[in-house]
């Protein structure tokens, strides 16, 4: 009963990894030595460019000032500043892993390298070792630990971030020649022809601007102000451009959700498993594709969809390379409604856990012998069924026009109920070519009229039955939908089904046992505020008539309770919009 557990408690690619790819280490490699040795040495060495240009300066070889264009006799401070506070940025990045932040600092440190060469020939041989230790100390680390730093950045955006750059400067190097050459000639003691001005805006733009020329009225302090913000925006938008993660961009092959069928026909283990192969999903396949994982990636976090299926021996592999390929991308992780039999491989790869709530699985042996004869749903039964005239019973393939009308006329009205709306992800929405495929369950009163219906669909779970859409219509009388259940689930029985999935009843059964977690405590505080708008006990309650067995179910994620909040984006994004 997948619709009924959310309405009331309310790929890039599909990936595979080569079969000579040595499989990823286990450890999250952000906290790696060698990840923060690498960072810390490039933010040491960012910091002491900033230090000499503040603090004494730098020793300053005349030789090489005159040989840059325009006589740029400031370019040695100039750059020092610009490529410490550089050095210092690209730190960050180099422990999020970018691969592009490696070879901007490895790039920055040769410039700074030789500007120090160049710029220290004439001084003493000490200080001359000492400008060149750091530079050349932080290049061998790039180098050597060069195979840490693999995380993609989305080229999308690094394009976006040259050709931000690259237009910005084009409109700010247009005002500066148009401010300086409409300045009043007091406001800098000069009045700029066309290409003076010119050449003044690149000189300021270029920090190379000689003291000389500074503003002499309030009117030039603030423009040559304005120019400065300008430029640095640009900067700082193009640099914050450049190392976002890569966007998730969803592509599948057909054939890939035939494979994904034929490994849940084998290994099937839950009732999620069906909507692994709705349209929204993407795969990330084992390099044997005997075993995958289906997931959808939104606000930076890669969502799967319940544990990776396949076969046991091969499930602990699937799960690191998709760990890699999640971090190699820049996205967190997060397996949605995972069952406890896998905690232990997750905690032992670094994710933690969190009890989301308690799915409902009914016996329907001890159901039909004992449950469905309780005296309140004798009643249910003897009222709707044999006083009222109610009807239930399955409709198989294909269905009629008129069924189909029918069909959607319920759902259309249920649609109009207070908090009743489309979700997806976990479950399916209403579509007729989605209906068409299955058996539908309807209720009919006395008079003829469909009151309400639910659609089967495939469990890959052995001997258990499942349905995902259970609505009905705005009048419907509320024991209606108690007696379309009892109903169902005899006729499950009557097949030769051991079992029925009633759902997920959320936030159920949290902070019950002493080795809660200090999130899920949170978690159950808040549900309990949230319960006048959400029943989410009332829900647990309904289920709980039909005495079912409670399976636990988690969400299983990376990083720490801070990635809680981002996750919940996601989830939220995936399930209540219209992906």
């Amino acid at each position: 009963m997948r619709e009924a557990e959310v309405q009331n408690g309310s790929a890039l690619h599909s990936a595979e990894t080569r079969p000579d790819r040595p499989r990823p280490s286990i450890r999250s490699p952000r906290y790696r030595p060698a990840v923060w040795l690498v960072a810390g040495l490039t933010f040491l060495n960012g910091a002491s460019e900033v230090v000499r240009v503040l603090f004494g300066g730098l020793l300053s070889n005349q030789t090489f000032s005159e040989l840059l264009p325009y006589g740029l006799y400031y370019w040695n401070r100039s750059l020092s500043l610009i490529f410490g506070v550089a050095l210092v940025y690209l730190s960050l990045n180099l422990l999020e892993r970018k691969r592009l932040a490696w070879w901007m600092t490895l790039l920055s440190s040769t410039l700074v390298l030789i500007i120090h060469a160049l710029n220290e020939l004439s001084t003493q041989e000490l200080v001359f070792l000492d400008a060149l230790i750091g530079p050349v100390f932080l290049i061998l680390m790039l180098l050597v630990f060069r195979e840490q730093f693999t995380v993609h950045s989305e080229r999308r955006s690094i394009a976006r971030a040259v050709g931000v750059v690259a237009s910005s400067f084009a409109l700010v190097l247009a005002y500066g020649t148009l401010g300086f050459w409409l300045a009043d000639p007091s406001d800098f003691n000069n009045d700029f022809r066309l290409t003076e001005a010119f050449g003044q805006t690149l000189r300021e733009l270029t920090f190379t601007a000689p003291p000389d020329t500074a503003g002499r009225t309030a009117q030039a302090d603030w423009f040559l102000d304005s120019l400065n913000v300008a430029s640095l925006s640009a900067v700082a938008f193009g640099a914050f451009s450049l190392f976002r993660p890569v966007a998730y961009r969803f592509r599948i092959q057909p054939h890939e959700r035939n494979e994904a069928r034929e490994i849940l026909e084998k290994h099937g283990t839950s009732s999620l498993d069906f909507f692994k192969l709705y349209p929204c999903k993407s795969y990330f396949f084992s390099h044997t594709r005997r075993s995958f994982i289906a997931y959808r990636t939104e606000a930076n976090v890669a969502v799967a969809l319940g544990d990776p299926s396949g076969p046991e021996d091969e499930l602990e592999d699937v799960i690191v390379r998709f760990l890699a390929y999640c971090r190699d991308n820049g996205w967190s992780v997060a397996f949605h409604q995972t069952l406890p039999d896998l905690l232990p491989l997750y905690a032992r790869h670094g994710l933690r856990a969190l009890k989301v709530g308690e799915e409902a699985v009914v016996e329907l042996g001890p159901f039909a012998s004992k449950t469905s004869r309780s005296k309140k749903m004798r009643y249910t039964r003897r009222r709707y069924g044999e006083r009222e005239g109610y009807t239930a019973r399955w409709h198989e393939t294909p269905h009629s026009p008129e069924l189909l009308e029918e069909i959607k006329s319920i759902s259309d009205g249920w649609l109009t109920l207070p908090g009743r709306r489309e979700r997806g992800f976990t479950l399916g929405k209403f579509d007729l070519d989605y209906l068409r495929k299955g058996r539908l369950f309807v209720v009919r009163d006395g008079g003829g009229r469909a009151q309400a219906f639910v659609n089967e669909v495939p469990s890959y779970r052995k001997d258990e039955a499942t349905i995902d859409l259970m609505r009905h219509r705005p009048d419907t009388p509320n024991g209606v939908m108690d007696f379309m259940l009892i109903e169902l689930m005899l006729a499950y029985f009557g097949e030769g089904y051991e079992r029925f999935d009633l759902g997920l009843a959320p936030l159920s059964g949290l902070g019950e046992t002493t080795d809660s977690t200090p999130e899920e405590r949170v978690l159950k505080m808040l549900s309990q505020r949230l319960e006048r708008l959400f029943s989410y006990k009332g829900l647990r309650e309904y289920k709980a008539k039909y005495d079912p067995a409670w399976e636990d179910r988690y969400l299983v994620y990376s990083g720490g309770p801070q990635n809680l909040l981002s996750i919940g984006v996601a989830l939220t994004r995936l399930t209540e919009g219209e992906k």
